[in-house]
């Protein structure tokens, strides 16, 4: 490793750990309630000092800044923008709008618009994700290195995919329905930023949205020929599938503790309330694995081709024989 590299690597930790323990902060004053501006900080603060942590191990691991790749480029830069902000608007939708799953106290509606989406923290948010689901690929990557790449299909996977995209098609149709008509067609609907309020959606439609997602997901990267994760699988690159649940139980874990004394949001209308790790709920903590393969599939399915191989490196492209 030259020495320009490992100096990037140490500036990304030095700074990623300031951040992550500026973040925890709140755990070392006293007690105190904590507004807009200041759970804010000390939020974000935690994001971008993961994000720097995570791509200093991405780096050390590939030798390859995946940050700097999707933040500088104009391309992927653009492409990931698009990619954070198409995928948030069902994402948010189903889970938040409708599901009522979360809220933030401290905000009022305009600040939600303007902070998901005017000022980019969906794509912000996901980049996170995206960054430490690298970092653990990258490394289970040289624990269990790829015997054999993944370029061919079997003979069963055509008529799967299409069943994959029917099946993921009509649950989608299914939810959206769902949705409007226990909002009596949005005559009854009321949506709340900072106070919980009636799901629209019960937790189990949640599950059953995420499904569809990635089920279309995976009919669309066939069709554009691309690998996928059910293809890794199948195919026995398990890599894949077991960072996205190694890295959303980690995140789980730190960002909900780290939450915990700052409020900057809540939870309401989850199943399991009772059943918790380190005060976090047990539906929170398997939602995030969840919620990262639905935007790791997302990406895969949408993404440039040129950002889309910069991540998954383990997707070779693939030979498919229409």
């Amino acid at each position: 490793m030259i020495k320009k590299q490992k100096v990037s690597i140490v500036k990304r930790v030095s700074v990623g750990l300031v951040f992550i323990a500026a973040s925890f902060l709140p755990y070392a004053l006293p007690s105190r309630m904590y507004g807009f501006w200041d759970s804010l900080f000390f939020g974000a603060a935690y994001y971008v000092g993961g994000m720097y942590v995570a791509d200093a191990a991405i780096i050390f691991l590939s030798g390859t800044s995946l940050m700097r790749t999707i933040v500088h480029n104009p391309v992927n830069r653009l492409s990931f923008i698009k990619l954070g902000l198409w995928g948030a608007l069902p994402f948010s939708l189903a889970v938040s709008t409708f599901g009522g799953l979360w809220y933030f106290p401290h905000w009022t509606f305009v600040e939600y618009i303007t902070l998901g989406f005017l000022l980019l923290g969906w794509p912000f948010y996901f980049l996170f994700l995206t960054l430490f689901y690298q970092a653990f690929k990258l490394t289970l990557d040289h624990i269990i290195p790829q015997v054999h790449p993944v370029r061919s299909y079997y003979t069963f996977e055509k008529k799967a995919y299409k069943a994959f995209g029917i099946v993921g098609g009509w649950l989608a149709v299914m939810v959206i329905t769902v949705g409007f008509q226990n909002s009596r067609w949005l005559t009854d609907f009321h949506f709340s930023v900072n106070s919980p309020q009636r799901p629209y959606l019960y937790w189990y439609w949640w599950l059953i949205a995420v499904a569809g997602w990635i089920l279309l997901c995976e009919f669309i990267e066939y069709r554009r020929r691309r690998s996928s994760l059910f293809k890794d699988i199948i195919h026995g690159y398990w890599t894949p599938l077991i960072a996205i649940f190694l890295s959303g139980i980690m995140l789980a874990v730190t960002n909900e503790f780290q939450n915990l004394p700052i409020d900057l949001w809540h939870y309401a209308n989850f199943p399991w309330a009772n059943l918790t790790v380190l005060h976090i709920p047990l539906f929170v903590v398997i939602g995030w694995p969840l919620h990262i393969a639905a935007f790791v599939e997302f990406w895969r399915a949408f993404g440039e081709e040129q950002a889309t191989k910069l991540l998954f490196a383990n997707a070779f492209r693939s030979n498919r024989r229409s």
